[in-house]
């Protein structure tokens, strides 16, 4: 159902949007007062995980519309919070990340103005969500709402992670994408990552994979794809693995992702299905939603249908 009025509150992360994330939530809770609702004061999500699951609970129990200001890794750690605790408020999402990739497989807008616009003017759509459990029982489960990468994609993401938090920050802060340039390079040299199997609902496993994506979107990053035909609502997760991860192997599936295709190679398998586990002898580069996750050599992935509502455009199809 889609919300008219009531009690809404906004959430933003501080440091996306090059800093903008306090005055684009201050902008998105204005719009929602114009509009009738009672706004509870915007908030920054904490540094500390165990304070952003507080405040996250704090304010879906007193609020009927939670808005999203931030990134696809706030819209993860928020949307985790959410499903944990069973609230099914609706969710708007203002994206100010570097990709967005939520926004971008739900049509939200990217400009901000025309975002806020859609916190009213919008439906609810009921959107999926894959949980995934890794073997290490010091692990706890994680959520993601887009996507789980293995390989080499991981690896990139480790790097610009690690980076980014050191003596590249400030050039992650005014032109992040730049930061991607020489992560990729470097894992292109690095030795070949660790194969791993795969078994898909009941399917016979298949073995020897050394990258794949295990996603609940269409889309992977700034509009491309690595699984064509998946749907964020379909109650379906869907596998592209491939066996080689060579320069040459990888740049073609990166050309393909870019042009929104699937890679016809004897190598590469798509496959769709509701639970996935992953078994390998070394630990595995993993990345969630543009996060960095502890290498593993188990995990169990598996659908959570119309996990999260969150606010699409009225014309939403897809």
């Amino acid at each position: 159902m889609k919300p008219s009025t009531g009690t809404a509150a906004v959430v933003f992360n501080a440091n996306a949007g090059r800093g903008q994330g306090r005055a684009i939530a201050a902008r998105s809770a204005q719009f929602l007062t114009r509009a009738g609702w009672r706004v509870i004061a915007p908030a920054a999500t904490p540094a500390c995980a165990e304070d952003r699951t507080a405040l996250v609970q704090r304010l879906a129990a007193r609020t009927e519309y939670l808005v999203v200001v931030g990134g696809d890794g706030t819209l993860r750690e928020v949307c985790t919070v959410l499903h944990a605790t069973g609230h099914r408020i609706a969710l708007g999402l203002i994206p100010i990340g570097n990709a967005n990739v939520m926004a971008r497989e739900l049509d939200i807008p990217l400009d901000p103005k025309k975002a806020i616009r859609l916190l009213t003017d919008g439906h609810p759509l009921a959107v999926d969500a894959g949980l995934v459990m890794p073997a290490r029982r010091d692990t706890a489960p994680v959520l993601f709402m887009a996507m789980l990468e293995i390989g080499f994609g991981a690896a990139v993401i480790h790097r610009v992670h690690r980076w980014r938090g050191g003596a590249w920050r400030h050039v992650y802060r005014c032109c992040g994408d730049l930061l991607y340039f020489p992560a990729i390079l470097k894992s292109l040299t690095a030795s070949s990552r660790p194969a791993f199997r795969v078994r898909i609902d009941s399917q016979a496993p298949l073995a020897g994979f050394r990258q794949a994506v295990i996603a609940n979107t269409r889309t992977y990053a700034r509009g491309w794809t690595m699984t064509p035909l998946a749907q964020p609502h379909d109650g379906l997760l869907d596998f592209m693995g491939r066996r080689r991860d060579t320069p040459a192997a990888l740049v073609q599936s990166y050309a393909n992702a870019r042009r929104r295709r699937e890679t016809r190679s004897a190598d590469v398998d798509y496959r769709q299905g509701r639970q996935m586990i992953i078994e390998a002898e070394r630990p595995l580069w993993l990345q969630v939603d543009g996060d960095p996750l502890t290498p593993q050599t188990g995990l169990r992935i598996e659908v959570r249908p119309q996990a999260i509502q969150f606010m699409v455009p009225a014309g939403f199809r897809r």
